[in-house]
């Protein structure tokens, strides 16, 4: 069913604002603090006003009335009208850490719809509640003006903070009229923030100028997409020729999968794909170390009757001895992380992942090459198209300003990345010593 607007176009209106220190409102007998009169029709209207407010409490509203021809705004009236009033209180105080703060700025936006009706299913959810709450009394399918106080551009570092001290509070108070889609974004961000803080999105928005934005977002974006393609590309045909378990670090693949298991991200689509594939290709890559020891046969009993049986495969001893040496440094390895993460898991608790799950999933793989003296054993190509994509990251994040803490990150990831590329060209050098004691077991793994 079609949600049909209740007043009409061109219908004169009057914007009431008044502010005080309750949540609910009473005194219809007050002057408002402003008042603005407009039509409703097609016009944009983009208009301000700047008020001193006395501050007597810990928490400030906004009473916001928009009311339709001359009808009154107090019930107690008898001409007072549902149907042609709409009502909504905003909270002008933010408290952030729990302490009161103020923002100079509100903006009162006017949902401007052109169109006869609206159809239900081109509203979000959360815009649609803002339509089947502001329906007319006992007038199911009717809608009156939507009035949408936006907080959207409000950011912490913008504000100031209050307490009984503060004498007069600066506030400027923005009219505007917003069409049905952009209301739609605005509805859903507002729902979002409510449940996640967003204000460094909102502070890069604000702070970059909006085309060289979209541009640098859309060449970083591709960029990106590029190189990990080229990386996952790389990484299964490297793997669909790998012949044995030499140097691999079984511990590396299965904390991956169970970190992108944890990480996994079921909000963004594109996101939880990517993960999704690369949970994918983790498990292949398990099934090629296990499964490559093994061969299947179709075996004929009786006349009708075939079964099919796996049978190893006889491997010559040189390979064997190389995945003994692989399979024992990864255990010494997996004991190294175990002693380090402990403590750390302690003291980060559930940031723990976050901060350090991707460095101990890679540390067993890096303490083999070492100890080996070897990287022939992992696709390097792979790893340069890893580290060239952590790299465009990093300069996006750098570029745009993203939080210390994930600028840290990748950089922390690039540095792995530049070790496993330094191991490859390194190989003779004092990062990767051959030990006498197992002088002979590392040349016996080379030469394969």
């Amino acid at each position: 069913m079609p949600l049909v607007p209740l007043w009409k176009k061109n219908t004169w209106m009057t914007l009431f604002v008044y502010i005080n220190s309750n949540h609910s409102f009473s005194d219809y007998k007050a002057k408002p603090d402003w008042q603005f009169q407009l039509q409703n029709n097609d016009r944009r209207i983009l208009t301000k006003t700047m008020l001193e407010i006395t501050h007597h409490s810990a928490a400030l509203y906004a009473h916001i009335f928009l009311a339709k021809d001359s009808f009154p705004i107090d019930p107690a009236n008898t001409s007072f009208s549902i149907d042609s009033i709409v009502y909504v209180c905003h909270g002008l105080t933010k408290f952030y850490q729990n302490k009161p703060y103020w923002h100079n700025t509100i903006t009162v936006s006017l949902v401007h719809h052109p169109k006869e009706y609206i159809n239900r299913d081109t509203l979000h959810p959360v815009t649609l509640k803002y339509f089947l709450n502001n329906q007319g009394h006992q007038r199911v399918g009717f809608y009156r003006p939507i009035v949408f106080p936006n907080d959207f551009w409000l950011i912490q570092k913008d504000a100031f903070p209050i307490n009984h001290t503060t004498g007069l509070l600066p506030l400027t108070i923005q009219l505007e009229t917003i069409n049905l889609w952009k209301f739609n974004v605005y509805a859903v961000l507002a729902d979002e923030k409510r449940r996640t803080p967003i204000d460094e999105t909102k502070r890069i928005m604000l702070s970059m100028n909006p085309s060289y934005m979209l541009s640098f977002t859309l060449i970083t974006s591709l960029l990106h997409c590029l190189f990990e393609f080229l990386a996952v590309k790389n990484d299964v045909s490297f793997w669909i020729n790998k012949s044995n378990g030499i140097g691999i670090s079984t511990y590396s693949i299965i904390m991956n999968i169970m970190i992108q298991f944890i990480s996994f991200d079921s909000k963004s689509t594109v996101t939880g794909t990517m993960q999704l594939v690369r949970i994918c290709i983790e498990v292949w890559k398990l099934y090629r170390l296990f499964g490559y020891k093994y061969c299947w046969i179709l075996i004929q009993h009786q006349k009708t009757r075939f079964v099919i049986r796996m049978i190893p495969i006889q491997h010559p001893d040189l390979i064997k001895r190389g995945e003994e040496i692989t399979k024992r440094l990864d255990s010494i390895a997996l004991q190294y992380i175990i002693w380090l993460a402990a403590p750390l898991l302690f003291l980060f608790g559930s940031s723990f992942i976050a901060t350090f799950g991707y460095f101990f999933m890679i540390l067993p793989q890096l303490y083999i090459n070492y100890q080996m003296g070897r990287v022939n054993h992992i696709s390097v190509n792979t790893m340069i198209y890893k580290s060239l994509t952590i790299a465009i990251d990093g300069f996006f994040a750098l570029a745009i300003g993203i939080p210390m803490v994930h600028q840290i990150s990748s950089i922390r990831s690039n540095i792995i990345f530049l070790v496993y590329v330094l191991q490859k060209y390194m190989n003779n050098w004092w990062i990767m010593p051959k030990k006498k004691s197992h002088n002979n077991s590392s040349v016996s793994i080379k030469s394969l």
